[in-house]
Order: C-alpha cells, then structure tokens, then sequence
C-alpha cells in the first residue's frame, strides 16, 4: 500500500525535474530517481503471477536491456566513453522491468493513469500560458526554465522542458494517449474537448514548426473517425480539400516563421553544413560510425544525427526498431498517430528521451502489449458470440 503512495508522489514529481536540471544539475535528479527506484524495490511487493501478455512485456522489455547492455559494453571496449549519452536514452529500459514485477501496474493504469495524463497535459499547457504573461509585462527572467543564452527561445515561454518544441509534442502525445487510453478502458469524459483546448493555447503560445506538425496531426486523428472510431473518408477529403491548400498558403506565404518556406530552407541549409558535414568528418572509423563519438561536439538540434553521432549507429537501429515495433503492434489508431507524433518530434529534438518520457513509456509499452491486446481479445470474443 505504501509503495503505492509513493509511486503515485514520484510521478507527479517527475515533470519537474528538467527545472531541477537546470537549476541544480543533473546529478541531483538523477540521485533522487535512483534513491527512489531503491526504497520502491524494497518496500513494494513483488508480483508473484503475471499474466500471459505482463510476461511476454517482461521478456521484450528484458531483451531491450540486454541490446543496451551490449551497446554500452562495446562503447567501453572502444573507449568512447558516452555513459551519460547511453543513460539519457536508455533509462525506460532499466525502469520497466521493476513497475512491472512490484507493485500493481494494472491498478494504477485503470485507475489513475487518466487523471494523470490529464494532470500532465493541463501541467504543462499552464507552465507555458505563465511563462507567456511573464513575457508580456517584461518578467521572462522569472521563467523556471529561462535561459539567457538560448537566444532563439527568448521571445516564447520556456515552459516546463525548456524547449517549445518539446512541451508541444509532449502535450499533443499525452493528449492521444489520453483518448487512446480512454476508449480500451471504456470511460467518457465529456471534458475532453476542454482538455484538448489547453493543447491548443500551448502548442500556439509556444510557435513551434513541429508543435504545430503535432498538433496537426492530433486534429487529422480525430477529424478522420466518427464515434465508433471508424475512419471518415468524407474528413479525409475535406482535409485533403482544405487544410492543405491553407498550409501550403502558409508554408509560402511566411505567415508562421517556424512552418515557413525560408525557414525550412534555412534548416536544411543549416543541418547540411553545420550538422551533417562536420559529423562526416568526425566519424572517421567504423567504431565511431557504430558506437559513438566520444565528447560529440554537435548540436542537438537533429534528433536522429545526435543518436547517431552519442551512441551510435547501433543504438540508433535498435532505437528506430523498437520505435516502429510498437507502432505496428498497437491497434488503437490514436495510439498509432502519438507514436508518429514522437518520431516526428524527435527529427528535432529527442523528445521521446526526456526525463518524463522515460516513466511513461514504461505506460505506453504496458498499454500497447496487455491493455491495447486485452481489448482486441475482448473484442474478438464479442465478435464471435453475436456471429455464433
């Protein structure tokens, strides 16, 4: 019962320790989340049955471990020296086996993992609405997360990550999550359509191009199916009809900076000489192709080549793999559509590796291989008995 308080006060913790970062330094966070998953082992009780669907996650999840174990063990061989690049984006796969072996994780997700989704989304859409009236009368040092030297951030709220891009597709991930856990778990929330106006004013305040690919994306997965969830051809082609003659008029018209056709000129430009070119250059032996370069001097602003250029090519087939495994695996169409907004994010910023992301997927792979499969079954069965 304990564990279970405990559980529930570290989550609601979690979110805040990118300011904890930032402000104290990750070592503090990263202390504490080790302090945690220690007194959790061992005052929560072990689970002495696991249903067939919680095994087959234990043994995917413990597999994953092990493909990170033989990166790191491989970057130590090559003395690469990228420990701290194998735990930013690895720490979910040390993290899932422990919840899903102590505890009740079933309890929890049927209970409270939609109020805390909730929670999350609303957390984050106020972080962003106060930094922005902090902006507005000339206070934006009082942000949390305000950082002098991100220039290019200053004139939008940092928000609770620090990175607009980040809080915005954070925000419309949870929100699918939301609907998708909704639906397996039968539950209607009539406010939902107030939840999904905190996305709105978050993702909008924030000015983000791939905030506002997300948030696309979140109204395509809704516009598209009628209640029964089935897929409205009718919105497909009204999508097709009309939003994107407006977003090519925005893309061409420099309506929006962040979606406009000069800057996306500008990044492709900018990823291609100060990116991709210096990363050729450093990665001048297959061990450095494979596992890392050691101290990677880069940017972080192209997801897939920081993979690539801190842990590896390695990891980062291993990462893409897992990635769309559960993409496929999933039958929850709103599910499907988060994963993608994750991928898509990710090109940017490695949004799936934030701290908080690392203890929902450990909610995500629970829901994909024993939530989402249990009510395909139920379904099924369903099926069957009105057939027979």
């Amino acid at each position: 019962m304990k564990s279970r308080y405990i559980w529930k006060l570290f989550l609601y913790l979690v979110p805040f320790f990118n300011i904890l970062n930032y402000r104290i330094g990750e070592n503090f966070s990263l202390l504490i989340i080790v302090l945690f998953l220690m007194i959790y082992i061992m005052i929560a009780k072990n689970r002495r049955i696991l249903s067939k669907d919680e095994m087959a996650l234990l043994k995917f999840s413990v597999a994953c471990l092990l493909v990170v174990l033989i990166d790191f063990a491989f970057s130590v061989i090559f003395n690469i020296g990228n420990f701290a690049s194998i735990r930013f984006f690895s720490l979910f796969f040390f993290i899932v086996p422990v919840f899903l072996v102590k505890g009740e994780p079933m309890s929890f997700v049927e209970n409270n993992l939609l109020f805390y989704l909730k929670s999350l989304i609303i957390l984050i859409s106020c972080s962003i609405i106060i930094d922005y009236l902090f902006l507005l009368v000339g206070m934006s040092n009082l942000q949390p997360m305000y950082d002098v030297e991100k220039y290019s951030y200053l004139d939008r709220p940092f928000g609770l990550f620090g990175q607009p891009s980040v809080n915005s597709c954070i925000l419309c991930f949870c929100y699918l999550f939301y609907l998708a856990l909704q639906g397996s778990l039968g539950n209607k929330d009539k406010n939902r359509w107030l939840l999904l106006l905190f996305v709105v004013v978050g993702v909008v305040m924030q000015g983000s191009g791939s905030g506002y690919i997300s948030l696309f994306l979140l109204l395509f997965s809704i516009l598209i199916r009628n209640k029964n969830g089935r897929i409205r051809w009718g919105g497909i082609l009204l999508i097709v009809l009309v939003f994107i003659p407006i977003v090519y008029h925005i893309i061409t018209s420099n309506v929006v900076g962040k979606i406009s056709l000069d800057y996306i000129s500008f990044l492709i430009a900018f990823f291609y000489d100060d990116l991709i070119i210096p990363y050729l250059k450093l990665a001048n032996s297959y061990d450095k192709i494979l596992f890392g370069i050691p101290d990677f001097p880069l940017s972080i602003d192209f997801g897939p080549l920081y993979i690539l250029g801190t842990v590896g090519l390695f990891f980062l087939l291993f990462i893409v793999s897992f990635t769309l495994y559960l993409l496929f695996k999933t039958n929850n169409f709103n599910m499907k559509m988060g994963i993608i907004i994750l991928l898509v994010g990710n090109l940017h910023y490695p949004v799936m590796f934030y701290l908080v992301m690392h203890f929902l997927w450990f909610f995500i792979l629970y829901y994909i291989i024993v939530i989402d499969k249990r009510c395909k079954k139920k379904c099924l069965s369903k099926f069957n008995y009105h057939v027979s």
